[in-house]
């Protein structure tokens, strides 16, 4: 299970956390917490290996800032795609599994509409 949760704006403050919880007798505990230096206004879970993350990130206050990074559940980087048109908005990442375990990407920006083979 993975929860991002938003902090405050501001110079030096980071937008978002990864957290990574774990269920115990006692409850909801978080086992680590991973701070981003970028704002994640979406991301999924990779459907193949489900231990990996893709995030759809806004890096800094400029035009054409965003990309897709991929993740470990750890925050490890692994992965980042090229800067795409536009910003990204809140749910316009979608990933599906093809029948043979490759992956297809629908992206929206508010410039442009990507879609990946």
């Amino acid at each position: 299970m993975i929860h991002f949760s938003v902090d405050a704006y501001g110079p030096g403050a980071s937008p978002h956390e990864l957290h990574k919880p774990d269920i115990t007798d006692s409850g909801l505990i978080y086992m680590s917490t991973v701070a981003l230096d970028f704002r994640v206004p979406d991301f999924v879970v990779d459907p193949v290996t489900q231990s990996h993350i893709y995030l759809l990130v806004e890096e800094g206050d400029t035009y054409n800032n965003t990309r897709i990074i991929k993740i470990d559940t750890d925050g490890t980087f692994i992965w980042q795609g090229p800067a795409l048109v536009g910003n990204a908005s809140d749910s316009s990442l979608y990933v599906r599994r093809n029948e043979d375990n490759s992956l297809q990407f629908l992206i929206s920006t508010t410039k442009m509409m990507y879609v990946t083979q």
